[in-house]
């Protein structure tokens, strides 16, 4: 089939044929980069649906589908004459996987060959033209020489794995119609690396999970290699996919050297045997999965396989040789031949190939006699050494010796590297020798050390060893040779190896912090200098050579201590400066030097005093700062002590006294006692409204204790601050007064209004006055004076607040006064009368409470009480509800009515008395104090029958008497 490009980007093209429903084939699905490609292996009778999408960055675009037989098209191509015109009767199908516009495809046509060739398979590359939409049909004669030249170089890619999976689909499965033996030569070696091996796990899972494994049907065998391979498991070792899985999952990483050609010597001499499970009437399949280029020849082994009719795929990865993974693979190597650039696009390749197994394996002819390893050429195993022997280890060396092979190879390859990993290190040594000597290794290191014998086109049967080198030595006989106060001098033997010497020097400082000094030196001794009189230290010496550090050896030190100044004290402490004092030695001094430094390290200063001082001034300093006061004194013939102490200066003080006093007009004078004596910058002075309004500020400076404020309003009252700014940035806390002039006015709030919220509250509500509230008073009683007058108070902000706990269907009245700096206002009043009680229902004007209702007596909530039964209902729509002996409801009287009761109310009861309910009183309804004592109720006091005066049940049940017992006030029930 062909089709012709479209012009724009596009990551290839995807073909699917597809038998009709009911056809027992398998669908095939192939990718290919150029715009044709031939699916052979097809029923020349059978129906089949042709779909070709086109790869996109987005997804895959259907372009085309199309039902055909090739006996049909066979026809069509006899016929010329009659061919339907392009175009007259397909009409396309566009979709997206993603749901493109279907008008912005372009043109594209379509036509079909029959074919006998085996199928073309490409892989989709960056690059390609988008296809076009419209297609025509007919049949071309396709020419063997339009077949890309290259086909074998193209660069194999794989699309993402999610799109993959889309197209794929987790439904496909391969049972070959020949048994089949299958087995994976996986490439173990030191450039794979630990994690990346768990990639290549789940690559080896993913390919051999849609194969059915059995005794009878696919046997899964698997090789690991490096420097010698090894089979994990053989063709017969697992008789089902579980098993086969699961060993993979557990599949260990080996890491050394890649000899491919050993491997597959391996393979054809081990694995490929009668005795490993190799059946002869099945096919047979090498996968390889390598990551770099062999360290020996593939060429022989490579051939022998391919003579044995063994199907041979080669998945590269990363800086695999693709040369060589062509010499390596059975044609067509555009079907067999793979390679990614990384370890995680392993995933994006498995479902592929595991198509591409299953498409070569279904299409091997079964008439083909099959071959055995033992119609092949025999590879002779090629002899090695043996008794691999690591002697003389030291730290950075070791010996290697073996007992040659019996025949002289050209080379032995001598390779190390670390099992904690890193690149390996290889040495070549002639035929004839049989010992090495290994150098510059890591000390306290092991090594996998390998010996392969290399012939003329193969390598030999390999030695692997462990070893651990020594540690490097650590000095030895590490000595105090002198002690000052400020200096120490060590010295040690030198250790063998070592190039220099790493010195630490450790001492805990007073405040408990660890100080470390640390000094590098050429040779075993060291002075250290600058270290404090009187201090321990632990001084710790290491060999190093390169990277390497040996353990350390350490020595306890104190170095000789200096006589001090005692007593150190302070006094005269204000918010810039302070007084220390010390008593002094009877050592001659021939100054003293006093330091000091915040807290913070913001703030320092320095002075020096005579040898026979015993005080000195320390400023300016910060305001509420801490300071370390370091006394040094310095001795006459050299030497030195120190005393240290801390102080914290006191807060910047702030301007005191103040008072107002009124001018004429608008301004008034403000005056306040200075704060300090001297230091101060500015005063800021500021004067804010008690309500609505602007603040005002002022600056003055700070020589002076007074200042007139302009611009104050004659009935206002204002908030006065002052606070003090000083020389080095300190600033005192702010004092403030309240001022009030004498022609301010105490406004009473207006628009006072009364709104019923529930049957026992009253929203209040009012306009606030212009001047500063502090709070407003609010007075309210009922107007019959019934209850005595009750106050709350308001926050001056709130022009709202609600009364509750009133009395229902009840007139009040409320008074509202503002309550100001300089006394209280009128008081403004209202009437308003609160809600009455509900009604019983919606629908009803009688007011009432259901009873039934809140003791929980309804469908949906009677379940959950104990000794209540819901029945149909005897009397009416209302379900009822029995009690059973001992049941008791009970509910508190807050909880049942939502507002206080009337001063008149009625209680109605509907009651039907069974015939076994017993014959004994019990109260029926009643209301209790606090201690559960009746205060008032209904009572059946037992003694009913049908001769009852006092009351007869519905349908002649059983008459009784009912008892009202008012034992309480309405007072008392509100």
């Amino acid at each position: 089939m062909k089709w012709r490009e479209s012009v724009g980007s596009g990551l290839g093209y995807l073909v699917q044929v597809k038998p009709m429903a009911g056809d027992s084939e398998q669908e095939v699905m192939l990718t290919t980069k150029i715009p044709k490609a031939t699916v052979g292996g097809l029923s020349p009778s059978k129906g089949y649906t042709l779909q070709i999408f086109k790869l996109t960055g987005s997804g895959p675009v259907l372009l085309v589908r199309r039902e055909f037989v090739i006996e049909d098209l066979k026809s069509n191509s006899l016929g010329k004459s009659s061919q339907r015109p392009p175009g007259a009767a397909l009409e396309p199908t566009p979709s997206h996987r993603g749901a493109p516009d279907p008008e912005q495809v372009s043109d594209s046509r379509v036509t079909f060959t029959p074919s006998q060739d085996p199928p073309i398979i490409g892989i989709p590359s960056v690059g390609q033209q988008q296809l076009e939409q419209h297609w025509s049909w007919g049949p071309v004669a396709q020419d063997p020489a339009q077949q890309p030249p290259d086909l074998e170089r193209q660069s194999h890619s794989v699309a993402p794995a999610r799109r993959r999976e889309k197209l794929a689909g987790p439904e496909f499965r391969c049972t070959p119609p020949t048994p089949t033996d299958m087995v994976f030569l996986v490439d173990g070696s030191w450039s794979i690396g630990r994690g990346h091996f768990q990639h290549v796990k789940n690559f080896l899972a993913s390919v051999i999970s849609p194969f059915e494994i059995g005794p009878d049907k696919v046997q899964v065998g698997l090789t690991q290699y490096s420097g010698d391979p090894q089979t994990e498991w053989d063709l017969n070792s697992f008789r089902s996919s579980g098993e086969v899985l699961a060993a993979v999952h557990g599949l260990r990483y080996k890491g050394g050297n890649t000899f491919t050609g050993l491997a597959l010597t391996h393979v054809l001499g081990q694995n490929l045997k009668p005795s490993a499970g190799l059946r002869p009437e099945a096919a047979k399949v090498v996968i390889l999965v390598t990551d770099g280029k062999s360290q020996d020849d593939v060429h022989t082994a490579a051939r022998v396989l391919k003579d044995l009719d063994v199907d041979v795929f080669a998945v590269g990865v990363k800086n695999a040789d693709e040369a060589e993974l062509k010499v390596l693979a059975s044609q067509p190597l555009d079907i067999t031949v793979h390679n990614v650039l990384d370890f995680p696009q392993l995933a994006t390749l498995a479902g592929l190939l595991s198509r591409l197994i299953c498409q070569k394996v279904q299409g091997r002819s079964l008439s083909r006699a099959p071959v055995t390893p033992e119609d092949a050429p025999a590879l002779e195993p090629l002899p090695g050494p043996s008794s691999l022997v690591l002697t003389q280890i030291t730290s950075s060396s070791v010996h290697v010796s073996w007992t040659p092979a019996p025949q002289l190879p050209l080379e032995y390859l001598i390779v190390w590297q670390s099992s904690r990993g890193g690149t390996p290190q290889e040495l070549v040594v002639g035929g004839p020798a049989s010992s090495v000597q290994l150098c510059n290794l890591t000390s306290s290191s092991e090594y996998l050390v390998s010996v392969l014998p290399v012939y003329k086109d193969r390598v030999g049967k390999g030695l692997q060893g462990l070893v651990t080198t020594a540690p490097l030595p650590p000095p030895r006989a590490l000595t105090l040779v002198t002690a000052t106060p400020r200096t120490l001098r060590l010295a040690w033997q030198s250790s063998a190896g070592a190039t220099q010497y790493l010195v630490r020097c450790l001492s805990a400082s007073p405040g408990g912090k660890e100080e470390k000094k640390e000094v590098q030196v050429g040779r075993p001794e060291v002075l250290l200098d600058g270290l404090e009189p009187g201090r321990d230290y632990q001084i710790l010496v290491q060999s190093l050579r390169g990277p390497e550090a040996s353990e350390a050896r350490s020595i306890h030190i104190r170095t000789p201590a200096l006589a001090p100044p005692r007593h150190l004290g302070f006094s005269d402490v204000s918010h810039d400066s302070a007084r220390v004092s010390w008593e002094g030695t009877q050592r001659p001094m021939r100054l003293v030097r006093v330091s000091y430094i915040s807290s913070d390290g913001g703030h320092s200063g320095q002075t020096e005093a005579p040898g026979n001082a015993t005080w000195a001034a320390l400023g300016p300093l910060f305001s509420s700062t801490t300071y370390t006061v370091r006394i040094t004194c310095l001795y006459l013939g050299g030497g030195s002590s120190t005393l240290t102490g801390r102080v914290t200066t006191r807060k910047a003080p702030s301007p005191s006294q103040l008072s107002v006093t009124e001018l004429p007009g608008d301004a008034v004078r403000l005056v306040w006692a200075a704060a300090a004596s001297s230091g101060v910058l500015v005063y800021q002075i500021k004067w804010t409204p008690l309500g609505d309004g602007q603040a005002h500020e002022i600056s003055v400076p700070g020589t002076l204790s007074t200042a007139v404020l302009p611009d104050l309003g004659k009935h206002t009252e204002y908030e006065i601050t002052i606070l003090a700014y000083y020389r080095d940035g300190a600033r005192s806390d702010p004092v403030s007064l309240r001022y009030s002039p004498s022609a301010a006015s105490r406004s009473p709030p207006s628009s006072l209004a009364l709104s019923s919220e529930t049957p026992n509250s009253l929203r209040v509500s009012w306009t606030p006055p212009s001047g500063h509230v502090l709070h407003y008073r609010l007075t309210y009683t009922p107007a019959t004076g019934s209850r005595p007058d009750q106050s709350i108070s308001v926050p001056g902000p709130r022009n709202h607040t609600v009364l509750s706990d009133l009395l229902a269907a009840t007139k009040y009245k409320v008074l509202v006064s503002a309550v100001y700096g300089a006394g209280e206002s009128v008081a403004v009043s209202a009437m308003g009368w609160t809600a009455a009680c509900p009604t019983l229902h919606p629908d009803s004007s009688l007011p009432g409470f259901d009873l039934m209702a809140a003791f929980g007596l309804v469908e949906k909530e009677h379940a959950s009480i104990r000794g209540v039964a819901m029945e149909p209902s005897a009397l009416g729509l209302t379900p009822t509800f029995t009690l059973f002996k001992d049941a008791q409801l009970t509910r508190r009287t807050s909880d049942i009515h939502p507002v206080a009761l009337p001063p008149e109310h009625t209680i109605v009861f509907l009651v039907r008395l069974l015939p076994e309910t017993p014959r004994e009183a019990f109260a029926l309804w009643q209301m209790t104090a606090e201690d559960f004592q009746p205060l008032l109720g209904v009572l059946l006091d037992g003694d009913w029958g049908p001769g009852s005066p006092s009351a007869v049940g519905r349908n002649g049940s059983p008459g009784f008497t009912l008892s009202l017992v008012p034992t309480l006030s309405k007072s008392q029930v509100s």
